[in-house]
């Protein structure tokens, strides 16, 4: 039985004090939603200071490989030549492994994060220094960069990565790894393609035991043809009659192994997987294109399945979403333009977390729609509009607390926020606004929502135009911190007698 060595730091964590931290004991006497709010400060302040570890950790890691290899400044290489058993990585890994008790992959995907937090990504590490990026969101970033070569053209891909996750509000794992892959097939098209082609060569199905006498079989090729593979599972498991009581994951494993083993039927309906792109692209142009369910995949990808047979190619004209967005016989319902706008606007779920793709989730109106007075009610609109998962479409609306909107900046930046009962606030921008930067700027020709009299309303109408006013409430709010930080900048500029040049002035003011 092997013992770790204990740290000869004069304290352990479990001594030292955090309180300056925000990690101190909740205060008593506090009511039970002041504790509730403290408790998640703290909370916040855990998870800040699991990356501003982590960022140590790299840091620790990268001063260990330089010590034993050391880099060459001019190139960004090795200055060392070496075997792949011998090597200093290997070694390192072998000794963190070991001291720290975790399996060689681990530890070696420490050492390539170490590397690529002191040489390649080292903005986009200030984000995980300071609590902005997660551990997990910054392995993304590492993961999606790794094709990239030239050392100069990573440091663009590098300063992009960080600007975009600084002003964007992107946190989570998923939209993360999308947001480095799309600005890698933009910046560095060669680097994409490399990646996969590196990438088809991995392709293969293998299995692996769980626990309960139960196993995984889990099948590696191109995003496209794992979609098409996904919705043919889903589309045989629903072929069931309404008296089969077997759980939704019980139809679709049943359904595979009758796809696989030749046992059933097969599908018989149309097997449609959708991709957002550029014109520009099918035309041989680098822009990234948007697969729904996956997200990003390059212009050559886009390309490819463009000219799969049976493919079929449908320009979205944006211009007639200005009168065109609901069904003439059902206001409520969007038309076919809209609700695939919308998608792919947003390409997953847009409750922060959540990376269910939009696919797969219900259009919600962010105001409510009225289905007794259209007027009194949220209009369905590309405004208005957002797809979110059957469980956070639920929590919005049923439980108490929780407020949702959607806003539009002076930029035409559509940007969704969620407010916590709490009163704690997450505002992210659409992700894909990269590829429909023209939306945002489409005037829209409804007014806003009206309010029913006090005397009509029932109780949900009430609740609906409560909600109503805290939008607006908060929208007011905003414009005021966006006027008084005007009413500033004009002060500086009349005392400077200059004015600063600048590219952007940042995200909203909300």
């Amino acid at each position: 039985m092997s013992r770790r060595k204990q740290s000869s730091s004069p304290k352990r964590w479990r001594d030292a004090d955090l309180t300056p931290l925000g990690l101190g004991p909740v205060p008593d006497g506090l009511s039970d939603h002041d504790a509730e709010v403290a408790a998640i400060n703290q909370l916040v302040a855990t998870c800040e200071g699991e990356s501003y570890l982590m960022w140590r950790r790299l840091n620790t890691v990268a001063d260990l490989l330089e010590r034993r290899a050391p880099v060459d400044p001019a190139t960004g290489e090795d200055s060392v030549e070496f075997t792949r058993l011998c090597d200093p990585r290997t070694r390192l890994a072998a000794s963190i492994a070991t001291t720290l008790a975790v399996s060689t992959y681990l530890a070696e995907k420490l050492v390539t994060e170490g590397e690529a937090l002191r040489h390649r990504l080292p903005h986009t590490g200030v984000l995980l220094r300071d609590g902005i990026l997660s551990p997990r969101a910054f392995s993304a970033v590492v993961f999606e960069t790794t094709a990239v070569i030239d050392p100069a053209v990573m440091v663009q891909i590098d300063h992009r990565i960080a600007d975009e996750l600084t002003t964007s509000g992107v946190r989570t794992v998923t939209a993360v790894a999308d947001l480095a892959r799309r600005i890698v097939a933009a910046v560095d098209a060669e680097a994409a393609r490399a990646e996969r082609e590196a990438a088809k060569k991995a392709a293969g199905v293998v299995s692996y035991p769980i626990r309960g006498g139960m196993a995984v079989l889990e099948i590696t090729d191109t995003a496209e043809r794992v979609a098409v593979m996904d919705a043919a599972i889903t589309a045989a498991s629903q072929k069931t009659g309404e008296t089969d009581t077997r759980s939704s994951g019980r139809r679709r494993a049943d359904a595979a192994f009758d796809l696989l083993t030749g046992d059933g039927t097969g599908p018989g309906s149309r097997i449609v997987v959708n991709v957002i792109t550029d014109g520009s692209t099918l035309e041989g142009g680098d822009t990234p294109g948007h697969l729904d369910g996956h997200g990003t995949i390059s212009a050559d990808h886009v390309r490819d399945i463009a000219s799969t047979p049976g493919t079929v190619v449908r320009p979205l004209d944006l211009t007639r979403l200005a009168d065109h967005t609901a069904q003439a016989a059902d206001p409520y319902r969007p038309t076919a333009l809209l609700d695939t706008v919308v998608r792919g606007l947003f390409g997953t779920c847009t409750w922060p977390g959540c990376s269910r793709p939009a696919s797969r989730c219900q259009l919600d109106h962010v105001t409510e729609y009225n289905h007794q007075n259209p007027d009194a009610g949220g209009a369905t609109c590309w405004c208005n509009l957002n797809p979110k998962c059957v469980f956070h479409h639920q929590i919005k609306t049923f439980a108490d607390g929780f407020l949702d909107d959607q806003v539009i900046d002076a930029h035409g930046q559509i940007w969704t926020e969620i407010t916590t009962p709490e009163g704690f606030t997450t505002r992210t921008r659409a992700p894909n606004t990269w590829l429909l930067p023209g939306l945002g700027l489409i005037p829209c020709r409804h007014g806003p929502p009206g309010l029913l009299s006090q005397r009509t309303r029932t109780r949900t109408e009430a609740k609906h135009a409560y909600r109503m006013q805290l939008r607006a409430q908060n929208r007011r709010a905003r414009f005021d911190r966006l006027n008084e930080r005007t009413n500033q900048l004009n002060e500086r500029i009349d005392e400077q007698a200059t004015i600063p040049a600048f590219a952007d002035d940042g995200p909203p003011p909300f």
